[in-house]
């Protein structure tokens, strides 16, 4: 099984798990909030440097992944016209996706906020 997960106090990651929820076409990816008991387990069992992190995980065929890199690899749950942009996206060097990453990240409270 592989996880999603998602901080539950986020406009942007409630509407972006939605999102995903509703596109899914298997069973494959379970989507929790980090704080959750289950999301909890998960992070405990992660790198310690990726513990403190402030993004979303995705544990896939049982590999941490954290920042864009987990935001990319998440379109390849997704139908065929979503996983078309997974080797657009991922084209697009690793500091720069993750910087890109990182502003969005700390202004996302600001930007969406939780209705």
């Amino acid at each position: 099984m592989d996880y999603l997960l998602l901080d539950a106090d986020c406009g942007l990651c409630s509407r972006t798990g939605w999102f995903i929820s509703k596109r899914l076409r298997d069973d494959k990816l379970t989507i929790t909030e980090l704080d959750s008991e289950q999301g909890q387990k998960i992070v405990d069992a992660l790198p310690q440097k990726m513990k403190d992190a402030d993004s979303l995980y995705l544990v896939r065929n049982g590999k941490p992944y954290m920042l864009s890199s987990a935001a990319i690899r998440t379109l390849l749950y997704l139908p065929i016209w979503w996983k078309i942009m997974y080797p657009i996206a991922w084209i697009i060097p690793l500091p720069i996706r993750n910087f890109a990453y990182r502003i969005l990240a700390r202004n996302r409270r600001r930007l969406f906020p939780l209705k």
